[in-house]
């Protein structure tokens, strides 16, 4: 309860009730994403990072999914350019006809 009187009233309207963000800023995409208490709560459990570690390093579902399909870009790029294809002369038949 101590963490709850510590919080002071910012501005006008209520006091926020809980220390966590409302508001987190994807590190790959620059978007402002709105969180709960409940859904940051989970996810910083789930993470295992301290809060200001986790708000530094926030990735929202948007940034996942640019991350996951540049990795597969970078795959598919990276197997084709390995094994070049074998490059043979193609013989000119105009010139029989």
């Amino acid at each position: 309860m101590t963490e709850q009187n510590a919080i002071t009233k910012s501005g006008r309207g209520r006091p926020r009730k809980y220390e966590f963000p409302a508001q987190l800023t994807c590190t790959v995409t620059g978007k402002v994403v709105k969180t709960n208490p409940t859904q940051f709560a989970r996810q910083l459990e789930a993470s295992g990072k301290d809060m200001a570690t986790f708000i530094k390093t926030y990735i929202s579902r948007a940034g996942r999914k640019q991350v996951k399909v540049e990795v597969k870009v970078k795959k598919a790029g990276a197997d084709l350019t390995a094994v070049p294809a074998p490059v043979e002369p193609v013989a000119d038949n105009s010139e029989g006809v």
